[in-house]
């Protein structure tokens, strides 16, 4: 797949999110961080308009570090970074997430149902059984 140069350039330097970039170009987020290095295009000073409480409680509230990335527009990097420097607990959050989850759907019901497929030796019993009975 070639990439329009120009138009990553222009999206870049008219502030367009790297998510949306990123969308826009069937990308990562990664893969337009990538392409801004290579294409020479400085990085942006951090944009953040959420405080440390706003993120701890997000945290805490059980959101997933995909969900906190989305929330607070940032990369799983800084996500990660974050936990560590405010000593949040995993175990903690462990804890709130380990609610069970129950499913009203049929649906969603059986898709934790499988089958496991028998061993060589179990065929083997299977077929001796089969020959003397």
């Amino acid at each position: 797949m070639k990439l329009d140069t120009e138009k990553f350039k222009d999206m870049y330097l008219t502030g367009i999110s790297y998510e949306k970039i990123a969308h826009e170009f069937h990308i990562t987020d990664r893969t337009v961080q990538e392409i801004r290095k290579k294409l020479n295009l400085s990085s942006r000073k951090p944009t953040s308009t959420y405080t440390e409480k706003q993120f701890i409680e997000a945290y805490n509230e059980g959101l997933t570090y995909l969900q906190l990335r989305k929330k607070f527009h940032i990369s799983g990097k800084v996500v990660s970074m974050h936990i560590k420097e405010l000593g949040l607990s995993k175990q903690e959050r462990k804890q709130k997430q380990e609610a069970p989850v129950t499913s009203t759907s049929p649906k969603l019901a059986k898709v934790n149902k499988f089958v496991v497929p028998p061993t060589l030796r179990g065929c083997l019993k299977i077929q001796i059984n089969s020959t003397i009975g």
